[in-house]
């Protein structure tokens, strides 16, 4: 008869054994865990933080749900409708400073006017004053999340699979500093161009050509695209990024005279449209 706490087979577990599972256990659990990080996005945090903000004057001034529920579902389609809740590859809350403001300011006088053709002028004035606080509230959120945002960047936590379209000099850069640079949170998987290139590719694998995109979109499980500088028609570029494997991806369009100083004073890496 085997011993109490014993195998199947009469072999008691050793302490090795034991924690070799419990080491195994924990890598599985992490590695659910990076890969659910992995899958969130910007809008699954600040769409919700703002809602809640939004709403929050409806604790102290219940006998206005109606109509701070009804701002919050203009803003929440505004902003949506503008592409404000996805990520930039800069993160800046000054920069959405004045389409933040502009937003909830003409959703809130939209509100304002029914709330004035049916009540009294005192719950305008209530309603005003809950929507500065609420103002307030929105951009503290906002630079909260922006940092936390920031935060999973440069610790990977969250990032996009980019495939470069091109394999010249300015790729290679390209795919140089998204590998350094973490706060764009973009990680560049290689590249696909028509064209023949000597020389080491250390930074930048090459997955194919250009015809190729579509099966490499779908393989390396890519959301990005970054058209660089090569070797490649673009007639035939058209025709590839419209395909239906490519269309859910973001692309950026690096410019033809990507070295020149724009009025702005600073250098145009990259320009950003939905496919």
């Amino acid at each position: 008869m085997s011993k109490v706490g014993s195998g199947l087979d009469g072999h008691t577990p050793s302490k090795l054994d034991v924690a070799e599972r419990s080491t195994k256990s924990a890598v599985k659990g992490s590695g659910r865990c990076l890969s659910f990080m992995h899958r969130i996005r910007a809008w699954m945090i600040v769409l919700p933080v703002d809602a809640i903000l939004l709403l929050l004057p409806v604790t102290w001034s219940p006998s206005q749900w109606k109509a701070t529920t009804v701002l919050t579902l203009l803003w929440a389609a505004t902003m949506n409708s503008g592409g404000r809740y996805r990520a930039r590859l800069y993160l800046s809350v000054l920069d959405e400073l004045p389409s933040l403001v502009g937003r909830l300011l003409a959703a809130a006088a939209a509100v304002a006017v029914i709330i004035a053709l049916r009540h009294e002028q005192e719950a305008v004035t209530t309603f005003l004053r809950n929507v500065a606080v609420s103002g307030v509230l929105v951009l503290a959120g906002r630079v909260a999340t922006t940092y936390i945002i920031g935060w999973s960047r440069r610790r990977r936590l969250t990032d996009h699979r980019v495939v470069i379209i091109g394999g010249g000099t300015f790729a290679l850069e390209l795919a140089e500093i998204l590998r350094t640079d973490r706060r764009y949170g973009l990680s560049v998987v290689g590249f696909v161009d028509d064209g023949c290139y000597e020389g080491p590719r250390a930074v930048l694998k090459r997955l194919g050509m250009l015809r190729d995109l579509e099966n490499v979109v779908q393989q390396a499980q890519a959301d990005v695209l970054l058209i660089a500088d090569g070797r490649f028609s673009e007639r035939e570029l058209i025709d590839v990024v419209r395909t239906p494997a490519c269309l859910h991806c973001d692309v950026l369009v690096v410019p033809r005279v990507c070295y020149f100083n724009t009025q702005a004073g600073g250098l145009t890496t990259s320009a950003r449209f939905r496919s």
